[in-house]
């Protein structure tokens, strides 16, 4: 008996439509009029007219009442259904190929960037993580753990559901095993480099994969002496001594990282780098009070702003401690600083980061945003998945 799924349906408002229009991958609940909920989380959406303007994932207890599908209907069998996830899973791992010449560890599945709301995939090596952040991925993880199963063989797939953000879609915070046997360690390359990570413990899956390109860029730029700030495992430290820096420090407030930096250092044969325990405000008023400056200065924070209503704190976090960074950044030299908060876009960072720089008393050129890793993929018009703004900012001689 062919097992068949139901689909709900959703009428949005003028302005509902309109923000569809735009190309917004969200409708919010206030946009909408009808909002039927099934057990897979689909419906086939229509304005106030009877015009159908495709499918979306519905959410149930969000403010995030519909997150588009796209016009192919996922399909009310249980082949269908399969034959959806699996055409959504297979593109999104060819357009990922041309990275596997350098890395063995990104982002295989990016939400709406590939078409599958709510769903995250990383791979490291021959593991994968994912995170289930809505309804509609929750519901169906059965139809998707197969085709990633099928086709990239992993030794383990962990679904790393504790996040906060879970709870606003109505669903339970945990760690759950979803197939093979448990790995605890699991070592990836990055290029010429070797990193080891905990799936079940590390920093969002397991480390910071979004940040490829700006690591790329330190290291092509690597001379002289560079400073590491919030170095977590070291891999901005460890891709610019290999390009070409004389020396590095590189600091971070938890044990455990610099324990890491310890470790990779020794894995990667590599010298010249001091990771130091330190908190950065203090160290860095300490470096320009002793005349410390660096030819390179990374600025990779946490998120200041987990939300909209922490941006006015987040807002003076950044410039307090941009200001301080471009205390010890040399004439000619470069800081490359970045936010991770979702909340704040990329024009307000600007701004923050030229008053930093009026309060400095130093004078910077902007070298340019830093592109968005190839798999951390941004649907043109969805800002707020837009959330990682990386600058290069070269201090003037003068």
């Amino acid at each position: 008996m062919v097992e068949r799924f139901a689909i709900g349906r959703a009428v949005v408002t003028r302005k509902g439509a309109r923000w569809h229009a735009s190309g917004h991958p969200w409708i919010f609940r206030d946009d909408t009029k009808v909002c039927e909920t099934t057990p897979t989380h689909v419906c086939r959406v229509v304005d106030e007219e009877g015009r159908e303007l495709g499918f979306a994932a519905s959410s149930p207890h969000s403010k995030i009442a519909l997150r588009d599908l796209g016009r192919s209907s996922p399909g009310s069998t249980s082949s269908e259904r399969e034959a959806f996830f699996a055409a959504r899973i297979d593109a999104a791992i060819s357009l990922r190929r041309p990275l596997e010449a350098v890395t063995d560890a990104y982002r295989v599945i990016a939400s709406e960037g590939d078409g599958l709301p709510g769903l995250i995939v990383d791979r490291y090596a021959d593991v994968l993580v994912l995170q289930a952040l809505t309804p509609f991925v929750d519901a169906q993880i059965d139809l998707i753990v197969p085709p990633l199963v099928e086709r990239l063989a992993p030794r383990m797939v962990l679904a790393r559901n504790d996040l906060r953000v879970r709870g606003l879609e109505g669903l339970d915070a945990g760690i759950a095993l979803l197939h093979g046997r448990r790995v605890s360690e699991v070592s990836y390359r990055d290029h010429d480099l070797s990193f080891v990570v905990d799936p079940w413990v590390g920093q969002k899956t397991g480390a910071f994969l979004d940040q490829r390109e700006a690591r790329r860029y330190v290291r092509e730029h690597a001379r002289g002496r560079v400073l590491d700030l919030f170095c977590y495992q070291g891999a901005f430290a460890f891709h610019a001594r290999r390009g070409g820096a004389e020396s590095v420090l590189a600091v971070d407030s938890s044990e455990r990282a610099i324990l890491e930096v310890e470790k990779g250092m020794a894995r990667n044969g590599l010298d010249h780098i001091e990771a130091r325990r330190a908190k950065v405000a203090p160290l860095l008023r300490e470096l320009a009070a002793q005349g410390e400056v660096f030819d390179i200065v990374i600025c990779d924070p946490p998120a200041f702003a987990k939300s909209k209503g922490d941006l006015l704190r987040a807002t003076r976090g950044y410039l307090e401690l941009n200001a301080r960074a471009m205390q010890v950044v040399a004439p000619g030299g470069v800081l490359v600083t970045c936010s991770c908060s979702y909340g704040l876009r990329d024009e307000a960072f600007v701004k923050i980061l030229a008053e930093a720089a009026r309060r400095a008393e130093r004078s910077f050129v902007d070298r340019g945003r830093l592109a968005v890793a190839l798999d951390h993929r941004v649907l043109l018009g969805h800002a707020d998945a837009d959330y990682l703004k990386v600058h290069a900012l070269e201090r003037t001689r003068s």
